[in-house]
């Protein structure tokens, strides 16, 4: 029997309708609809009701319902099985060969958005949905924001990145609970991420920082009831981060997780992210990218980074640069798009919303991929 080669391309669903955004958590999916309002259903039960054929849909849920679990550290030792490795590989592969399963929405849940519409961003936390907008979470304008910890990060331009800290009491429903927001840094910030318990933010010309935190010693009560105590440091420029000539080499920059990218001249720099919770963060070159830069075209518009790889928006379209090393194009111009860094089962999500459906993209090569060694993506078998 011939093995197959690692196959790039994604398992994807779509689903017909005139979208802004979408947002996946906790087993729902959240639409938000062009006309103002917001629909609700269940993902797991959309999932179920797919035609797979049953030799398949076992293959199926660890892509589309719990990614995580192919990351274990069980599961990774079952994967240095050949035997195993190729039994799983080809169910994938024949996944991926197949036409995208186009779904149509049965009994959602429908409301008036409550929350300010269009909206530049959207999270769900705590069992509650946020958007970034004018008004903003806790009336600062935002631009992108992250959530962790109880804590949401604030992208909020020319204002810099503020942090909101969020109390009991949330729930999808629209009561958020008290919040308590904290300015971190006046330095301006358009886009934010977490890398383990530190935000990692792009402001204006695409300059980067990290805002970092250490984990200390709270007082006993709270730490018995799970509750994180963290204390902001200084703030660590990108010159700390890449190198003493990040000066003279501007490039587009974004990061997550273990790894911070700037893209420049047709290459993309990597740097490791190395954590400790009693000392200050450390970094290290990981490697470089060449990217064909006639493909992206001369500018980047935004980036991600995901466990399967960094999706980046070019002049041209949505490009990813996979952890294989391949750089897939995204056919059609896209309304919105995003990944879940921080998520646990859909980690290899990508959610694309076009004029007319949403796509859901999940990619499974990366499962078979070294997770210490790769460039393009998270370490996905690393707890964060």
């Amino acid at each position: 029997m011939p093995t197959l080669a690692l196959n790039p391309n994604p398992i994807r669903v779509i689903v017909p309708g005139k979208f802004w955004d979408s947002q996946l958590y906790a087993g729902t999916l959240f639409l938000f609809g062009l006309s103002g309002e917001l629909s609700s259903l269940s993902w797991d039960e959309l999932v179920a009701d797919l035609p797979l054929p049953p030799g398949l849909r076992v293959a199926a849920e660890f892509a589309l319902l719990g990614n995580h679990h192919l990351y274990e550290p069980g599961a990774r030792l079952l994967l240095g099985d050949p035997d195993m490795r190729q039994l799983l590989f080809r169910k994938f592969h024949e996944l991926s060969e197949k036409s995208p399963w186009e779904v149509r929405i049965k009994d959602p849940s429908v409301q008036e958005n409550p929350m300010p519409f269009p909206h530049n961003d959207s999270e769900a936390h705590y069992q509650t949905l946020y958007v970034a907008a004018s008004e903003g979470v806790s009336d600062v304008p935002t631009f992108n924001i992250a959530a962790k910890y109880r804590t949401i990060a604030q992208a909020a331009g020319t204002e810099g990145l503020y942090a909101a800290h969020i109390g009991s009491g949330s729930n999808l429903s629209g009561d958020a609970g008290p919040i308590r927001q904290t300015h971190i840094s006046k330095l301006p910030c358009m886009t934010c991420e977490w890398a383990s318990s530190s935000i990692i933010a792009a402001g204006f010309e695409n300059g980067l920082y990290m805002a970092p935190y250490e984990t200390v010693e709270g007082p006993k009560e709270r730490l018995k009831k799970g509750r994180i105590e963290r204390q902001f440091q200084a703030i660590i420029s990108e010159s700390d981060i890449f190198g003493n000539d990040s000066q003279k080499r501007k490039g587009f920059t974004w990061g997550a997780g273990d790894k911070i990218f700037r893209f420049e001249g047709g290459h993309v720099e990597v740097v490791q992210y190395g954590r400790d919770k009693r000392k200050r963060p450390s970094f290290s070159i990981k490697g470089d990218i060449a990217v064909d830069r006639a493909r992206i075209g001369e500018s980047v518009v935004s980036a991600r980074a995901a466990s399967f790889g960094s999706v980046v928006e070019g002049d041209d379209g949505l490009f990813v640069m996979l952890t294989t090393g391949e750089l897939l194009s995204i056919d059609g111009e896209p309304t919105n798009w995003r990944v879940f860094p921080r998520s646990r089962n859909y980690l290899n999500h990508l959610h694309i919303v076009y004029r007319d459906r949403l796509e859901v993209w999940a990619f499974t090569h990366d499962y078979f991929v070294d997770q210490g060694a790769k460039l393009a993506g998270l370490n996905a078998a690393s707890p964060d």
